[in-house]
């Protein structure tokens, strides 16, 4: 997890870096996942590659909501795959869309 930075002056005006080690604690459950056209063998790939993504979108310092958060639903709407990597592309871009929803 990211830490974050900030800039102090001391007494004699000297600017030091200070280092934040308080990493935010995000837990997320996602109690149902629908996926429509996808084999059951592309279930776990998917799930793996939405757990990466969304790792990775929500420990960029800008998502910084330091309320807890509860969504009943997201709805993703549709996108479009490329034949090749499908499982790994459709789970990044379903993260993207959990992440979009969660922003709102």
């Amino acid at each position: 997890m990211k830490t974050r930075s900030d800039r102090k002056t001391n007494a004699a005006g000297e600017m030091r870096k200070v280092r934040s080690h308080n990493p935010r604690s995000i837990e997320v459950h996602i109690g149902q996942l629908v996926l429509h056209g996808f084999s059951h063998s592309d279930r776990r790939p998917i799930a793996e590659s939405i757990e990466r993504e969304l790792r990775s979108l929500l420990t960029q310092e800008e998502f910084s909501n330091p309320t807890s958060l509860e969504v009943d639903q997201i709805n993703a709407g549709s996108f479009q795959l490329e034949s090749s990597g499908r499982s790994e592309s459709a789970g990044a871009n379903i993260a993207r869309a959990i992440y979009g929803g969660l922003r709102q």
